[in-house]
């Protein structure tokens, strides 16, 4: 049998996207949009952290021998399985229950905003460990023992964060359930600022190959160099955001969820354009080039996402109804630009290998 001609760019990059939309539009808009925040957002953060380790720890184990589909079904299941374990685990010591619906004054505090929080401060170090130190320090050991150092050191280190950074402030009743932390931080403000951080981790990591800490020819001198780097790059973003976004009109409780949807939708564009689309139009362009273009297309990309995304919430979700639950529509947007659309395309890209379409040839080196 005749072999399948590769795909190439744009097409494939454009099929990925229409997967992936379509399967994300179901999931966010399927229980509604204040739901998808309340019930699925947790849920999905702790999925994004076994996603990672499956597909570049685990090398696709434990479904790698297999033929697609069932290489990205069985994949897929093995994450969801580990997902839920975790959630078992992480529901009472993070908040103190297994309350999952959307009213957080009935009993022990749901998965939102707790876990979430809680969550994406694993999935940065997750991401830390994975693209910023190239798998160190676990990279001598056997891959499948590695990536469970690797997602045990991310709840481990995210949970230290998460108790000596991050407080509640005074918002009953999250400031006095069982397990609340009294950090230096506002946990809301300092998730923000974490997710900044993570936006300049993918970056780095996807669009830019590892540039400038790449010039860094010892690995833990790169490594030390660039964590510190993406730290204060991240933070500054944060507060340069905090500070702009009230000049422009954003009341003061929206900075926090703006931010969100912004970083998450940047994080989004970072992987349409570096895996998606594979750097597409400009595959054969100089590496400086790229570097310049692809953030550009990357944040031009959330901005234009923010206003989509906030016109199809305010569509769907009267303003009454999300300003008596709390869910502004720029955390439905974040919630979906992280935790689906980015994820999906992780998903489809690393794990599915784009079935039922063949993948492209690989894009050409960079013309330097």
């Amino acid at each position: 049998m005749a072999e399948k001609k590769a795909m190439t760019q744009p097409l494939i990059g454009l099929l990925t996207i229409i997967v992936v939309a379509a399967c994300a539009f179901i999931i966010s808009l399927g229980p509604g949009p204040i739901n998808t925040v309340y019930l699925i957002g947790a849920p999905t953060l702790v999925w994004l952290v076994y996603l990672v380790t499956n597909m570049v720890w685990w090398r696709g184990w434990p479904g790698g021998t297999m033929k697609q589909p069932a290489q990205g079904i069985v994949n897929w299941v093995v994450q969801l399985v580990m997902m839920l374990i975790t959630l078992i685990i992480l529901m009472p010591i993070i908040t103190g229950g297994f309350t999952f619906g959307p009213d957080p004054t009935a009993g022990p505090i749901g998965m939102f905003p707790r876990v979430a929080i809680f969550t994406i401060l694993a999935f940065f170090v997750m991401l830390h460990l994975t693209f910023i130190l190239g798998l160190k320090p676990f990279h001598k050991l056997e891959y499948r023992l590695a990536g469970v150092c690797a997602f045990l050191t991310s709840w481990v280190v995210g949970y230290i964060m998460y108790v000596l950074f991050c407080n509640w402030g005074a918002i009953p009743p999250l400031a006095d359930a069982p397990g609340s932390p009294h950090g230096m931080f506002f946990a809301l403000d300092f998730a923000a600022a974490i997710l900044m951080m993570i936006v300049w981790q993918m970056i780095v990591a996807i669009l830019w190959q590892g540039w400038p800490f790449s010039k860094l020819k010892n690995a833990w001198v790169n490594g030390i160099v660039a964590s510190v780097g993406i730290i204060i790059m991240g933070w500054i973003t944060w507060v340069v955001l905090a500070a702009i976004l009230p000049a422009v009109g954003i009341p003061p409780e929206l900075i926090v969820p703006v931010v969100f949807a912004l970083g998450a939708g940047t994080i989004f564009g970072t992987f349409t354009w570096g895996m998606a689309f594979e750097t597409w139009p400009i595959q054969a362009a100089s590496a400086a080039i790229k570097r310049t273009v692809l953030p550009i297309l990357a944040v031009a990309q959330a901005l234009v996402w923010y206003f989509i995304m906030k016109a199809i919430f305010e569509a769907v979700v009267p303003a009454a109804t999300w300003q008596a639950a709390g869910v502004p529509p720029q955390l439905w947007t974040a919630i979906c630009s992280l935790n689906l659309f980015t994820a999906g395309i992780i998903l489809y890209y690393g794990v599915w290998h784009r079935w039922p379409f063949t993948p492209p040839a690989p894009p050409p080196p960079p013309a330097d």
